[in-house]
């Protein structure tokens, strides 16, 4: 059974990964320059309102996240659309 818990800075390498590995079940490896990027919007959206980022954790291991934003935004360049 799962977790669903708030996220925290100190995790952002973990979540990084997590996105990565998402990206590569699609078919598509990311460069780091996108994943550098995502980051950059995810912390984005994280300084605006900690409560809009969660993370679903198994065993102290995320498996799951979610980023909700009520508009598309434009965090230090980047722009997102997460729901």
């Amino acid at each position: 059974m799962f977790k669903i818990k708030s996220f925290t800075r100190e995790q952002v390498s973990e979540l990084e990964k997590l996105k990565k590995i998402c990206e590569i079940e699609t078919g598509w490896d990311p460069p780091q320059e996108y994943l550098d990027e995502w980051v950059k919007a995810v912390l984005g959206i994280y300084h605006q309102d900690p409560n809009l980022v969660k993370i679903a954790v198994m065993d102290e291991k995320i498996v799951g996240y979610c980023i909700s934003v009520k508009r598309l935004h434009n965090y230090e360049g980047v722009v997102m659309d997460v729901t």
